[in-house]
């Protein structure tokens, strides 16, 4: 194998990754801003609630000892907490759990969950500014928005027959780096 070939394998790759979690997140973006959660508390209230039961689905991703071993800092990740806190600061009840998405997952699928619920963190410093409109932040209403960020190199790595996701998350305690097989 040429090393033109591996480099049009990995963009090939990484355009088709893409395009398969192009839909998803299409339709979810719209979903959202149909909702129009930065109108009004209400709406954004609403708007927690998701977020609420979406991190309240993979708190038992975060406290995996397993998975700690990987990120020693993991459990400290889990916004579910602050999304409580955040319902009671916007005077919203706390909806029960919605158990049934995450299921005895994989290490594979449960890394993917926990990918997914950190990638969400990528537009925090813009919903932050966009809920300071209402009245509220980081501290009150809004916690569950502390800024984080998650980087992802352009190009897959491979070593050893295996693709591999390079990136790093930067949060408030500091970088942490991370290696992600790709099966």
């Amino acid at each position: 194998m040429t090393a033109s070939t591996t480099a049009e394998r990995a963009s090939l790759r990484s355009q088709r990754l893409n395009q398969i979690t192009n839909e998803p997140h299409t339709k979810l973006d719209a979903l959202v801003k149909a909702h129009a959660p930065f109108e009004t508390q209400a709406n954004f209230a609403r708007f927690v609630v998701a977020q609420y039961l979406f991190q309240s689905e993979l708190v038992a991703l975060y406290n995996d000892p397993e998975l700690i071993k990987l990120f020693p800092d993991l459990a400290e990740r889990c916004r579910a907490e602050a999304a409580k806190l955040d319902l009671a600061d916007l005077e919203t009840e706390v909806p029960a759990p919605v158990a049934g998405a995450v299921q005895n997952p994989s290490k594979a699928q449960a890394l993917g969950w926990l990918f997914v619920s950190e990638g969400s963190k990528l537009g925090a410093a813009f919903l932050i500014k966009r809920a300071v409109g209402l009245g509220l932040s980081e501290t009150f209403g809004a916690e569950a928005l502390k800024q984080s960020s998650l980087e992802i190199a352009n190009e897959l790595f491979y070593r050893n027959k295996a693709a591999w996701l390079v990136g790093k998350l930067d949060l408030p305690t500091g970088k942490v780096p991370f290696l992600l097989p790709i099966h």
